[in-house]
């Protein structure tokens, strides 16, 4: 990672505004106009989404009818914020938001795994970290964020306060960083005193999903490579997003997934499944697109 200390260069990029002028209770939602493909597009291919895997699961794999809601929310959500995830970890290309959406549903559908809180929670995270909105994160996008973490943690798994406590250090630390989020990173630790303490499981993952991990981890770090090319540009200032804030978001979002299918095992890798496929898509686009554009040099 290349870090940028020029005030030069860094005058180019977004310098995050606290406060938006239309007074927004929540800065890290991302404007989706109802008259635009925007809106339309990630809207249609969820509701595609769920009805196939509703037709899957049915067909294939027997499900009964008094689970069909269930059934088509938990997929159609898997879907959706694997389809905004994709958004935030690479931006440049709305096509692949569709495909890893898809990959992620898959996997949800073999395995019957994916925790669409979970999801939503790294979202956020996502947004916080890389300033896609290009504003301040309110009390209340801190609020939600430390309501998602109690939510996944209360089960019993103390690590997500911990992590989400060190994300909100490191976002008071990144340039224009929030002084507020000093704070939230205090609640957020203090979260650990009242999660129930469970015994730690064993860390029995499956050698195939050891193989994705480690495959897909060496296919990502060239999503990572390729942040200083971005055009992307927040939503507030149009101006072009800082590639340190992006590829922290980038990086945490790995190191997260790594760490909690480590630490709890299968238990916790079966709900990142859908954060690994959209990892796996993301890292097989870009490296696919880095080797063609090599190819096409040669004479």
């Amino acid at each position: 990672m290349r870090i940028r200390k020029s005030p030069a260069k860094q005058k180019k990029y977004h310098q995050v505004s606290r406060s938006s002028p239309n007074s927004k209770i929540f800065n890290l939602t991302r404007a989706m106009p109802i008259n635009s493909n925007r809106f339309r597009i990630p809207i249609i291919t969820t509701i595609v989404a769920g009805i196939v895997a509703l037709l899957i699961k049915y067909f294939v794999f027997s499900l009964q009818p008094q689970g069909f809601i269930n059934s088509f929310a938990n997929h159609a959500g898997v879907f959706f914020f694997c389809y905004l995830l994709t958004a935030e970890i690479l931006p440049e290309y709305p096509t692949l938001q569709t495909i890893s959406g898809a990959v992620a549903t898959l996997l949800t559908i073999i395995y019957g795994t994916g925790d669409v809180i979970l999801i939503f929670w790294l979202l956020m995270i996502l947004r916080l970290l890389n300033r896609s909105s290009g504003l301040t994160a309110t009390m209340f996008d801190h609020l939600l964020i430390i309501s998602l973490t109690y939510w996944i943690a209360k089960p019993g798994y103390w690590l997500y306060p911990a992590i989400t406590a060190f994300i909100f250090f490191l976002e008071s630390k990144l340039p224009y960083g929030n002084s507020r989020s000093l704070y939230s990173a205090g609640f957020a630790f203090l979260l650990i005193i009242s999660i129930p303490a469970i015994e730690k499981p064993p860390s029995d993952i499956p050698i195939d999903w050891f193989i994705l991990m480690v495959v897909t981890t060496l296919l990502y770090t060239s999503v990572v490579k390729q942040t200083d090319l971005t055009k992307m540009l927040d939503e507030h200032s149009n101006k072009p997003l800082n590639p340190l804030h992006l590829q922290s978001a980038q990086i945490i979002i790995l190191i997260i997934s790594f760490i909690c299918a480590w630490y709890y095992g299968n238990v916790v890798m079966q709900s990142f499944l859908p954060i690994w496929a959209v990892m796996l898509s993301t890292g097989l686009y870009t490296s696919s697109k880095f080797i063609s554009q090599k190819l096409n040099k040669q004479p």
